[in-house]
C-alpha cells in the first residue's frame, strides 16, 4: 500500500468477544463499518449520518469477505488500517487490515464493496465529484479508478 491510509485504534471490549476470549467473527464487520464512518469523517469532514440525512447519499455494502490468520484477543486494542482498492463510477472497494496495537503481525483482513445510492429510492448513482476527489488519495498504488 502506498496511497494515503486511514488508521484507527479500537478496543476489543467484552461485548465483542466470544466464549473463547477472542473477537466474535461478525464483530469484525461491525469494526469495518465503524472504520468506514471514521474515514468519511476524515475525508469529507462530515459524519456518515450527515451524508445519509443531508446529502441523501449512502454506501450500502453489496459484498464482503474476511480472512482470519490469528485470533484477535479480548482486552487488546486493534490497529485498523483502511485503504481503497478501487474507486469505480458507482462503487468503492475497501480493504481493512487488523493488527493488535503495537504488533506487526497481520491478524485479519477484510474487503467490502459498497455502492453509492440515493437514500430516498435506494437506486445506484454516480459517486459525486467532491466525494470522489476526497477519496482518491486513499487509493492503493495501482488501484483501479
Amino acid at each position: 500500500m502506498s496511497g494515503k491510509i486511514y488508521r484507527q485504534t479500537v478496543p476489543i471490549d467484552f461485548g465483542d468477544a466470544d466464549i473463547a476470549g477472542i473477537l466474535y467473527f461478525p464483530r469484525l464487520f461491525h469494526l469495518c463499518h465503524v472504520s468506514m464512518e471514521g474515514f468519511v469523517k476524515e475525508a469529507l469532514g462530515l459524519h456518515y449520518a450527515e451524508l445519509l440525512r443531508d446529502r441523501n447519499l449512502g454506501f450500502p455494502t453489496v459484498h464482503t469477505e474476511a480472512d482470519w490468520r490469528q485470533p484477535l484477543p479480548y482486552g487488546h486494542d486493534l490497529d485498523v488500517v483502511m485503504t481503497l482498492r478501487k474507486l469505480g463510477r458507482k462503487s468503492i472497494d475497501f480493504r481493512w487490515q487488523f493488527r493488535v496495537a503495537g504488533e506487526d503481525v497481520l491478524r485479519s483482513e477484510a474487503r467490502s464493496t459498497t455502492v453509492c445510492v440515493r437514500m430516498d429510492h435506494f437506486k445506484s448513482v454516480s459517486i459525486p465529484d467532491d466525494i470522489r476527489e476526497a477519496f482518491q488519495p486513499y487509493l492503493e498504488e495501482g488501484a483501479e479508478e
